[in-house]
């Protein structure tokens, strides 16, 4: 249904689409730093299909956490908008996830051992 908003509203972007879907990866959060002006660009066409798309999916017999379709599209659609607007710089930069079980059991490894030894983790 999202591909099909896209190729009858945004036409110039299905390749882009068709190709971000294809892939093995993707950038997820919707973080990003941009220019006010290309914000407001990015905005209006991703919220224009993802209110088109409201309309057309019921999700109230979804569970709780597929609820967030919304959020999980336009993590994919922002891929499609770069990858469409090329012309931008964009540099990626790693997310460390805190909430990841073995992040946090890492980091707490290092802050006891920084308590302890009093000395800077590694």
């Amino acid at each position: 249904k999202c591909r099909e908003i896209i190729k009858n509203n945004t036409p110039e972007y299905l390749e882009a689409f068709d190709k971000v879907s294809k892939r093995k990866y993707f950038y997820p959060y919707n973080m990003f730093i941009m220019k006010k002006e290309k914000f407001d660009e990015y905005a209006k066409w991703v919220f224009d299909i993802l209110f088109k798309l409201e309309k057309e999916v019921d999700i109230s017999e979804y569970s709780q956490y597929n609820q967030r379709i919304y959020g999980f599209l336009s993590e994919r659609l922002f891929n499609v908008w770069i990858e469409k607007n090329s012309q931008l710089k964009a540099k990626k930069l790693y997310v460390n996830n805190i909430e990841s079980k073995p992040i946090k059991d890492n980091l707490k490894n290092k802050i006891k051992m920084m308590v302890i030894f009093n000395k800077k983790g590694e």
